[in-house]
C-alpha cells in the first residue's frame, strides 16, 4: 500500500513501481485514468465557478464553469488508449480562449493563473492520486489479484 505522507512524487513512484507488478488491460488503465480526470475535471469546474462565474446571461454559449468536460487523448499511447490519458478542459473553443486569456492576462489583464495554481495544487494531486488509487484497489479486488 502507498503512503501519501510526505513527497508527492515519491509517492507516485511507490505507486507505479506497484502497478508494474500487475497485468491491467487497456480498459483497465482507462478506467483508473478517467477516474483521476473527473477529480481534476470536478475541481475545475468549481474553482472557475467560484472564481470566474459571471451575471453575463450568453443564450448562445452560456457560462464556462458549465462547460468543463473531459474528453480521451487520442494520441496518448501512439494512437491507442493504452496509457489511459483524459484532456480536461471546455468543451468549446469559446470557453477555453477566455479562461486561458483569463489564467495567463494579457496587456490589460493581469491574469489570476487559477488553472496552473490548480494544475500545481498537492491537495488536488493528492486527491487524484488517492481516486485512482482507489479504483486500482478496486480492479484488484474484483480480479483477485488484491495484495
Amino acid at each position: 500500500m502507498v503512503q501519501i505522507d510526505g513527497n508527492l512524487d515519491e509517492a507516485l513512484n511507490m505507486f507505479v513501481k506497484q502497478l508494474n507488478g500487475y497485468d491491467m488491460s487497456d480498459a483497465d488503465r482507462l478506467d483508473v485514468a478517467m477516474e483521476g480526470a473527473q477529480v481534476f475535471e470536478d475541481k475545475l469546474r468549481e474553482e472557475t465557478k467560484s472564481k470566474h462565474y459571471s451575471t453575463h446571461h450568453d443564450e448562445t454559449y452560456g457560462h464556462a464553469a458549465d462547460h468543463v468536460g473531459m474528453v480521451k487523448d487520442r494520441e496518448a499511447g501512439a494512437g491507442d488508449l493504452k496509457i489511459g490519458a483524459f484532456i480536461v478542459g471546455w468543451d468549446n473553443r469559446f470557453h477555453g480562449i477566455n479562461m486561458l486569456r483569463v489564467n495567463d492576462g494579457w496587456s490589460q489583464y493581469t491574469g489570476d493563473h487559477f488553472i496552473d495554481n490548480l494544475r500545481h495544487s498537492s491537495a488536488i494531486r493528492k486527491q487524484i492520486l488517492l481516486t485512482e488509487k482507489a479504483k486500482f484497489d478496486s480492479i484488484l479486488k474484483n480480479k483477485g489479484d488484491a495484495k
